[in-house]
């Protein structure tokens, strides 16, 4: 949610949606979407991901949407 705050590694095999502050790196054999709102530090590896809030680290995907805002 986007009061939300972690710090860590995150791995899942599904999909995920961030909206709050993320610290560490995530790998995820889904797809992500990060929200508006998120603030991500981290580097991101997923299957698809659609950005729209912040992010500071490296990204790798198949298919990468940067979304307006």
């Amino acid at each position: 949610g986007t009061n939300s705050t972690f710090k860590g590694d995150l791995k899942s095999k599904a999909n995920v949606r961030i909206d709050g502050t993320f610290e560490g790196s995530i790998d995820i054999d889904g797809n992500i979407m990060v929200g508006e709102t998120a603030k991500i530090v981290a580097d991101i590896h997923a299957r698809n991901m659609r950005i729209a809030g912040a992010i500071r680290g490296n990204i790798t995907g198949n298919k990468i949407e940067l979304l307006r805002t």
